[in-house]
């Protein structure tokens, strides 16, 4: 549906009322294995709104290092974390040679950018999903935030949703802003402003298309949808920061929601931090994407997090856009992480060695609209998309 077109109510006698684990005046297909029901009637009936909208460059943002290794650990280990922190300073120390004065358009690795065109994402539905749901989230929230969020990155894991920015503040705001509405499936009806640009206004609409469907492929649009005709007060949860383990672990939090919210680091990261601050399997199956590319300090973030930490699941996309210095200064906090885990300093400073080593061969990657110009506001296409 198209800016202007305005919103459809739910219609009477739709249900919109849980009871026991089915919900009224929807006929249930079966039970998805992680518990919440699947649904045979779309609900595209009662879904409207439209977006647009314009992206601003990102700001870098720094953030101090993480605390110095302590004295009792053995000047050896001292040593040993000090190659590896001096190690994460060549990735800076490159970017900062590659510009002057403030770094707002990013640096861009190699002589010119990888042009990435339309990519299959039939094997990862909810790769493909969770690129909708940042777009629908971006364009929602820089509709009332002051300093507009450069980035909103969503992430699914188990079973429970969850979002984060770059700013701060932005998803304490925005669970301001749904608290005004009763259910969820109401809030995700807001017509949002005509002023989007047409790459998300079209995938706003695929958004739409998605959690519409009797039988979404993806497993998150499975709960969002499952979940959507719930009272916000019962399935959307505001965390702070400092209760990261909670929103991955805690029963409190299955079958929700989850915004994210505080510190000022990339969304990504925040959302990493959350993942490997609870510590969960290593083995689990996690997708974190966002409306745009990682830059290429979360790519190393993220590509860590795998190949260091463990997480052989985590799916991201391993196509790296455009630098700044603040996104890879944030990586100490991940390398606290792992010294916290047990994991060596001469397993990290390896790690290093190898991306160090590896580094001349890096490229910036970013997308191509539909007629093949650059667009580093978004990620990819899918090659199936309608547009």
């Amino acid at each position: 549906m198209r800016a202007g077109s305005g919103s459809h109510r739910i219609a009477a006698g739709v249900g919109g009322r849980r009871v026991g684990s089915v919900l009224v005046g929807f006929a249930q297909a079966g039970v998805h294995p992680r518990g919440y029901p699947l649904l045979r009637a779309p609900i595209n009936r009662v879904l409207a709104g439209v977006m647009q909208g314009r992206m601003v460059p990102a700001t870098p943002v720094r953030v101090a290092a993480a605390p110095a290794v302590s004295r009792d650990r053995g000047a050896t280990v001292q040593r040993a974390a000090a190659n590896v922190i001096q190690r994460a300073e060549f990735f800076t120390n490159e970017i900062k040679s590659s510009y002057s004065g403030r770094n707002d358009s990013g640096v861009v690795f190699g002589d010119s950018p990888v042009l990435r065109p339309a990519r299959p994402c039939a094997s990862d539905e909810n790769a493909r999903f969770l690129r909708y749901v940042s777009n629908f989230f971006f364009h929602y929230v820089n509709q009332f935030v002051k300093a507009k969020d450069q980035e909103v990155e969503a992430m699914f894991l188990s079973d429970r949703l969850v979002i984060s920015a770059n700013n701060p503040t932005t998803m304490k705001k925005l669970f301001e802003v749904m608290k005004t509405e009763k259910t969820l499936l109401e809030f995700l009806q807001t017509q949002l402003p005509s002023s989007v640009d047409t790459r998300g206004t079209q995938m706003a609409d695929r958004f739409y298309d998605v959690i519409s469907r009797p039988d979404p492929r993806s497993e998150a649009a499975q709960l969002l949808q499952a979940i959507s005709f719930e009272d916000i007060a019962d399935v959307v949860r505001l965390i702070e920061v400092t209760r990261l383990k909670d929103a991955i672990t805690g029963s409190a939090y299955s079958e929700k929601l989850i915004l994210l919210s505080g510190l000022g680091i990339h969304a990504e990261q925040k959302l990493l931090l959350a993942l490997v601050d609870a510590n969960p399997s290593r083995t689990i199956d996690v997708a974190i994407r966002g409306k745009k590319r990682p830059c290429f300090g979360c790519w190393l973030c993220l590509t860590f997090v795998k190949e260091v930490l463990g997480f052989a699941n985590l799916s991201y996309n391993t196509k790296g856009g455009k630098a700044w210095v603040g996104s890879v200064d944030s990586l100490d906090r991940l390398l606290e992480k792992a010294r916290q885990a047990g994991v060596s300093a001469d397993t990290i400073e390896k790690w290093f060695k190898q991306k160090q080593a590896s580094f001349s061969t890096v490229k910036t990657h970013v997308s191509t609209n539909r007629f093949g110009q650059e667009d580093a506001g978004y990620d990819s296409y899918s090659d199936d998309d309608p547009f």
